[in-house]
């Protein structure tokens, strides 16, 4: 039993293909997140949420008796 469990941890290629896989992993990581750095350049000017006031368009009434709403951004996680 023991030797059929090292025999199949001895494979000289495994070292080579974790060594691979992990290198692969690390460089799809980081261009991943350069694609996210550029989009992100791209955008307006960010807003922080917590501090956004909407302004009702002309001619719209506010009621202050009413509950305010909250809006909760789906993409926020």
């Amino acid at each position: 039993m023991a030797d059929a469990l090292a025999a199949k941890f001895s494979n000289p290629a495994l070292p080579t293909a974790l060594n691979e896989y992990a290198l692969d992993f690390w460089q799809r990581s980081i261009l991943f997140l350069d694609i996210l750095r550029q989009r992100g350049d791209t955008l307006p000017r960010p807003v922080n949420y917590s501090l956004l006031r909407v302004i009702p368009p002309a001619g719209v009434e506010i009621d202050d008796r009413k509950r305010p709403v909250m809006v909760i951004d789906p993409r926020a996680g």
